[in-house]
């Protein structure tokens, strides 16, 4: 079902482009009425049209499609005329606006597919989770830690132990539960959907690179450079954490 809804939603794309290419480039064979705009002018030529003398358009870019110009392009036949670029759009003027109407439908549609097969592979997967291993506990962990380290730095040692400190209470961050947030991917999908999948992600992706951030930079024995980073770690804490609920 997911296949499907891609390969929807990919035909959907190309017809969606497709269609698009003539939005402001009606045929002449439409009414004369349909040349005119909501201000009652007629439309505008964007570029030359039809073949005059020499390299010469027939009639020149700029100028209104009024019935006689257009009787003129219509008379046309070496080449003959068949469509006009114009500088206006008028829903009434674009012959394939329901092939894109299409499109959408497509895209709406594929995107269900997709979506609730996800949903599906999330609520059939097996419910090997611990409560202590599953996301909502890893994101509670991280949280945790980087809370308790902000308020203990003013009480860490300087120097080098101080570095060791934050290290070793970080180390859990990389090796445990960043990796189980990212290995929930279909689970989390399952419950948040696309949308809130990424915006989960996005933000716990901000609060995983400081993190990572603040190791590095305790590794190298920059304490300054380290507090500063779990500061902005900790600024992102209520924001991963609200947007796990899905608010």
């Amino acid at each position: 079902m997911k296949l499907i809804g891609y390969l929807l939603m990919t035909a959907a794309l190309i017809l969606g482009a497709v269609a698009s290419t003539t939005a402001y480039v009606p045929p002449i064979s439409l009414s004369d009425e349909a040349f005119k705009n909501a201000s009652g002018e007629y439309a505008t030529l964007w570029d030359g049209a039809g073949k005059g003398t020499g390299d010469e358009p027939l009639v020149a870019k700029g100028t209104h499609l009024t019935p006689e110009v257009l009787a003129q392009l219509r008379a046309a036949t070496d080449p003959p005329v068949e469509r006009v670029r114009v500088r206006s759009f008028a829903w009434g003027r674009w012959s394939h606006k329901y092939h894109f109407l299409l499109a959408c439908a497509g895209l709406l549609v594929g995107g269900f597919l997709v979506k609730s097969a996800v949903r599906k592979e999330a609520l059939a997967a097996p419910a090997t989770d611990q409560p202590t291993t599953s996301p909502e506990a890893a994101v509670a962990a991280i949280a945790q830690i980087t809370r308790d380290l902000v308020a203990d730095l003013p009480r860490l040692p300087a120097g080098d132990a101080g570095c060791e400190e934050i290290i070793a209470r970080l180390d859990p961050v990389q090796k445990e539960y960043a990796p189980t947030i990212v290995d929930a991917r279909t689970k989390l999908l399952g419950r948040l959907g696309m949308g809130g999948y990424a915006q989960f992600m996005d933000r716990f992706s901000a609060l995983e690179r400081q993190l990572n951030r603040a190791w590095s930079a305790a590794a190298d024995g920059v304490m300054h450079e380290s507090q500063t980073c779990l500061h902005a770690a900790h600024a992102l804490v209520p924001d991963v954490e609200a947007r796990l609920k899905g608010s």
